[in-house]
């Protein structure tokens, strides 16, 4: 039996992200390419953040936090090539309206719901990355959501480094949305705690559960010894 072609009409049923699709427009082609091209960062980001959590705990958490935010300042500094636009001129709105609009061509739904010069917030109803890791990391719920984020915190910060990144509600913690803050701080204000910093006791909880059930599915030691030497 022939395998489905992944750009075979949509038939009603279930179907895996990115979604396929049918007889294409040019736009609607490009749209397809890039969704699809941002399933592929999905993939490798995930494999990253669960290799280095895996075999470094606490610090491979930070050092995908590091990893991500050079990504992004890279994306901030080519959508600021692209757009012409200045460093340090963009507004807390212009920046919510610009990641709204990049978001929905990566299969996100989304809407701004506040938008302000110093303030606005995004709420994100449909996550691509959180419908990935149900299926394939559903341990790194909610950590990575505490750490992916960190490519638009530099993405961000390359726009304006003054910008604070804060998602008080995650879809990936029961909350019906994710709520992206993007707000404007003054020269000299303290900055709240960083995403990462918010997730810590969550994540040590979740390297102790792990410990626990790595020991609880190991044998001891003298068990081993005792079966050798009945052997």
């Amino acid at each position: 039996m022939a395998e489905p072609d992944v750009l075979a009409p949509d038939d009603g049923g279930d179907q895996p992200w990115p979604i396929s699709h049918g007889r294409l427009t040019p736009l609607d082609n490009m749209r397809y390419a890039i969704e699809y091209n941002y399933y592929l960062f999905v993939l490798a980001w995930s494999g990253m953040f669960a290799q280095l959590i895996d075999e470094k705990g606490e610090e491979g958490r930070h050092i995908a936090a590091r990893a991500s935010e050079s990504m992004g300042r890279k994306w901030g500094e080519a959508m600021l090539s692209v757009t012409e636009r200045k460093r340090e001129a963009q507004s807390a709105s212009d920046i919510a309206k610009a990641y709204s609009e990049s978001m929905q061509y990566f299969g996100y739904d989304n809407t701004i719901v506040e938008s302000s010069e110093k303030r606005a917030v995004v709420r994100v109803t449909k996550c691509p990355l959180l419908e990935h890791w149900r299926r394939q990391y559903p341990e790194l719920i909610p950590h990575a959501c505490y750490v992916e984020p960190y490519i638009d915190v530099g993405s961000y910060r390359h726009i304006n480094p003054n910008i604070h990144l804060a998602i008080p509600c995650k879809l990936s913690e029961g909350s019906p949305h994710s709520d992206y803050v993007i707000t404007i701080l003054e020269d000299g204000e303290e900055r709240p705690p960083e995403l990462i910093d918010l997730g810590t006791e969550k994540f040590k909880d979740y390297l102790a559960r792990r410990e626990q059930h790595f020991e609880a599915n190991t044998p001891t030691s003298a068990a081993t010894s005792s079966e050798t030497e009945s052997a």
